[in-house]
C-alpha cells in the first residue's frame, strides 16, 4: 500500500518569470511563471495599479498547458494569450487563451509535433485572429488561428510580429516587412537587407501615430545593427541608431514604447560587456536606467501605470526564483515581488532514521537559495526544513550519511553539514583546500571501521567527523559513479563500466588504501550500469541500462567473496515496464525491489510504479506511484527497505504539487 509521506510544494506561487510583463488599459500587468504553482507547471500572475500581487492560474498539466513560455499579449477581447512548451494531448505545447474575470483558461490549439512548438508570444488582431511563429530550428513557420479555420501554416519562416495601433498584425521576416490583411493573407509593405542594418529585425515595436519601431543585432553601417522606424504603410523608413563598436550602450533585445513615446530595452557596453537597461528617444540617444544585476536576464521592459520601467527576472542574486523589478528614478531597482520558495523538491535520495522515529532527509532542488537542503519528518508527520544548502550538488541520488556517533552528515559544495539527532545542522569547510574542491557535492559512505569515506574524481579521502579529509588512495580512473559502497567483505567498492566484452571492473579500495581492480563476466557490453547498493547478505546490487532499442536492461549481482557477477532480471524489449535509473533495494529473502515506468504508446506518458523480483525471478507491480495531472512524472527513487515489509522512497516528480513525494510501502 503507498502512502505519501510529505509531498514537497517548493514555490506555491510560481517560480522564475519569463519573457516580461504586459499592461492591459486599466494599468494591471500580467506575467508567467514557467515553474511553480498548484501543480509545479507554472503559473499566470497579476501586478495591480497599487503594485498588489495575484496568482491567477497554476497550469496543470496533462491534457492541459505546462510550462509558459515565454510572454503574454492581450487580446482585444481583454483575454491573455500565450502558447506553453508542453502540455496538450500530444505533450509538444499549447495555444491558449485565459480570462482574468473568469479565470478560465481555454487551449485554443494542441501543438501535434515539435516543427508546430510554438515559442514566440502570439499576437491578436482586431478580428479575433491569432498570429503565431512556431520555433523549432529549420522549421520555424508563420501560424494563423481562427476559430472557425483552426491553425493553419502561413509561411515557412522566421519572424517577429506585433500589433499595430489599427488592430493589425505586422511582422518582420529576414527579407521583409509585411502586414497580414484580414483574410489572413500576407500583404509585403517593404523589403528588407542585411546592408542596410533592417535584415534579421530581432524585435518590432508599435508607435504613436502609425509608426513601427525595430532593432537588429547585425548589418547597417557598422555591421553592428541599427535602431529605425518606418510606417504602418511602408514608408519614412528612418534610421534612427546606428550600432558600433565604440557605442558604449548599443541596444540589445526586445524593445517596447512608454508613454513617454521613447524606447525601453536591453543594452550592453560593448568594452566591457556590461548589461544596462536604457531608453532612447527619437533622436537616437540613448540613456542608462540600469546596470544589470548579475543573474538578471535580457526581459522586455513594460513601462507602467506610473510611468516607470518594469521588468522580471528569470534569476536575480537577490532572488533565486526570479522575482519582477520597478526601475526607479534613481538608476536602481526596487523589487516588486520576489518569487521565494517555501519548501524543498524532492531528489531521488531516501531519507535516513534516526532511533527517535525521525527521518531525516536531503534535496538538491528547491529551499532559500534553489539548491535544495535538509529536511525532518517527525514520528507525527511534522515537516521541517533544518537547513538550507548553499551550493549546487553535483549528485541528484546523494544522501545523508549515519555516522557512527550518531549524527548524519552530508556535503555541501565544499562544506561539511552535520546534522544532530535534535534537528541541529551546522556546517563547516573542508580542509585542506585541494580536497575541498575535490569532494564539493559529492557523497560520503561509512566504513566498517566507522570513518567516512569519499571519491572525488581518482581520488579516495578519509573524512573525520570534524571535516579534515586525508587522501588514502588514487583510483587508476576515475569511477562510474561518485559514491562508494561498503561490501559484506569490508572494502569500499567504486564502479566503473562494463567493457567491450561485457565485464564489469570495479575497484576495491582497503582501509589500508590499497587499491585492486576486479572484472567480472557475464554483463553486457552496451549496458550502462546504475548506483550499486549492498544487500544484506554483504553482495552488491545494481541496474544496468540498455543504450539502445535492442539492448535490454537488467538488475545483476556482485557477489564480491565468489567474484561472480550474476544476472537476476532482464527486462524484455517488448516489456511495458522500463526501470528507472535509481536504487535497486535487497531483501533478506532474495527479493529485489525498483522502480519502473509505464511508457503509452505515442512515448509521452509515463506511470511510476515500484516493483518486485521475487526469489524465482518474477516480476510484479506493488505500487503505483500517484502522477496527480502531470504526463511524464511520478517515477520513485531512493528506495530503502524500511523493516522486512516495507519501503521507504522519493518520487522525483509528481505528487500534489509536481514537486515530488516521500512516501511509504507497506504490506510487502
Amino acid at each position: 500500500m503507498y502512502k505519501s509521506l510529505h509531498d514537497f510544494w517548493s514555490n506555491p506561487v510560481g517560480a522564475n518569470p519569463i519573457g516580461g510583463l504586459v499592461r492591459a488599459a486599466d494599468g494591471t500587468m500580467y506575467g508567467v511563471n514557467w515553474h511553480g504553482g498548484q501543480y509545479g507547471f507554472g503559473t499566470i500572475f497579476s501586478i495591480g495599479v497599487n503594485g498588489a500581487f495575484t496568482n491567477l492560474y497554476s497550469f496543470k498539466g496533462g491534457l492541459e498547458p505546462s510550462t509558459p513560455l515565454p510572454a503574454l499579449s492581450i487580446g482585444p477581447d481583454s483575454c491573455l494569450y500565450g502558447v506553453s512548451n508542453l502540455g496538450g494531448g500530444y505533450n509538444h505545447g499549447t495555444l491558449f487563451k485565459f480570462n482574468p474575470v473568469t479565470g478560465v483558461l481555454t487551449v485554443l490549439y494542441t501543438f501535434k509535433d515539435l516543427s508546430y512548438q510554438g515559442r514566440q508570444t502570439p499576437q491578436v488582431a482586431a478580428d479575433g485572429s491569432v498570429y503565431g511563429v512556431s520555433a523549432i530550428g529549420d522549421y520555424r513557420s508563420l501560424y494563423r488561428w481562427t476559430p472557425s479555420g483552426g491553425l493553419k501554416a502561413i509561411l515557412a519562416s522566421e519572424a517577429v510580429l506585433t500589433v499595430g495601433g489599427d488592430g493589425y498584425v505586422y511582422g518582420c521576416t529576414p527579407t521583409m516587412l509585411f502586414k497580414f490583411n484580414s483574410d489572413g493573407s500576407m500583404h509585403k509593405l517593404r523589403d528588407l537587407s542585411t546592408a542596410e542594418g533592417t535584415g534579421y529585425t530581432y524585435s518590432l515595436a508599435p508607435g504613436p501615430g502609425g509608426i513601427l519601431w525595430g532593432i537588429t543585432f547585425s548589418g547597417g553601417p557598422n555591421d553592428r545593427g541599427v535602431v529605425y522606424k518606418i510606417g504602418t504603410n511602408g514608408q519614412g523608413f528612418y534610421i534612427v541608431h546606428v550600432n558600433a563598436d565604440t557605442d558604449p550602450i548599443t541596444p540589445q533585445g526586445p524593445i517596447s514604447i512608454g508613454w513617454d513615446n521613447r524606447l525601453y530595452g536591453a543594452g550592453f557596453d560593448n568594452g566591457v560587456g556590461a548589461g544596462h537597461y536604457l531608453s532612447m528617444g527619437v533622436d537616437g540617444k540613448a540613456k542608462i536606467l540600469l546596470d544589470f544585476v548579475s543573474g538578471t536576464s535580457y526581459s522586455p521592459i513594460t513601462v507602467g501605470h506610473d510611468g516607470r520601467p518594469y521588468f522580471v527576472a528569470t534569476v536575480a542574486s537577490s532572488a533565486r526564483y526570479g522575482g519582477v523589478f520597478k526601475i526607479l528614478p534613481a538608476g536602481d531597482a526596487k523589487e516588486v515581488k520576489n518569487f521565494q520558495a517555501l519548501d524543498l523538491a524532492a531528489s531521488l535520495a531516501a531519507p535516513i532514521q534516526f532511533a527517535n522515529g525521525d527521518r531525516f532527509g536531503r534535496a538538491v532542488r528547491g529551499g532559500a537559495f534553489a539548491f535544495g537542503g535538509i529536511y525532518r519528518l517527525a514520528p507525527d508527520g511534522k515537516y521541517t526544513i533544518l537547513y538550507n544548502f548553499l551550493h549546487q550538488s553535483r549528485q541528484n541520488d546523494a544522501s545523508l550519511t549515519l555516522g557512527a556517533d550518531g549524527n548524519a552528515y552530508v556535503l555541501d559544495g565544499g562544506q561539511f553539514c552535520k546534522v544532530t539527532p535534535d534537528g541541529i545542522a551546522t556546517a563547516t569547510d573542508i580542509v585542506p583546500a585541494d580536497a575541498q574542491q575535490a569532494l564539493s557535492g559529492r557523497s560520503l559512505t561509512l566504513g566498517k571501521d566507522g570513518l567516512l569515506y569519499a571519491v572525488g574524481g581518482q581520488s579516495v579521502y578519509t573524512v573525520s567527523y570534524a571535516g579534515t579529509a586525508t587522501k588514502l588512495a588514487v583510483l587508476p580512473e576515475a569511477g562510474y559513479t561518485d559514491k562508494l559502497v561498503l561490501a559484506g567483505d569490508g572494502s569500499l567498492y567504486a564502479l566503473l563500466q562494463f567493457d567491450g566484452n561485457g565485464d564489469l571492473s570495479l575497484y576495491s579500495v582497503a582501509p589500508s588504501g590499497v587499491v585492486n581492480t576486479i572484472k567480472y563476466t557475464g554483463g553486457d557490453p552496451y549496458a550502462y550500469p546504475q548506483q550499486l547498493n549492498a544487500g544484506p547478505d554483504g553482495a552488491l546490487y545494481g541496474l544496468a541500462l540498455g543504450t539502445g532499442p535492442n539492448q535490454a536492461s537488467f538488475i545483476y549481482k556482485v557477489d564480491v567473496k565468489a567474484a561472480k557477477l550474476t544476472k537476476i532480471y532482464t527486462f524484455s524489449l517488448t516489456d511495458v515496464w522500463r526501470p528507472a535509473s535509481s536504487s535497486i533495494a535487497a531483501r533478506a529473502d532474495g527479493t529485489i525491489f525498483g522502480a519502473a515506468g509505464r511508457i503509452s504508446a505515442d512515448q509521452l506518458n509515463v506511470q511510476g510504479v515500484v516493483f518486485a523480483i521475487s526469489p524465482t525471478g518474477q516480476f510484479s507491480v506493488v505500487a503505483n506511484i500517484p502522477k496527480h495531472g502531470g504526463p511524464s512524472f511520478g517515477l520513485a527513487g531512493g528506495l530503502k527497505l524500511d523493516g522486512d515489509h516495507a519501503l521507504i522512497g522519493v518520487s522525483g516528480g509528481g505528487g500534489l504539487h509536481g514537486n515530488g513525494a516521500l512516501f511509504r510501502i507497506t504490506g510487502l
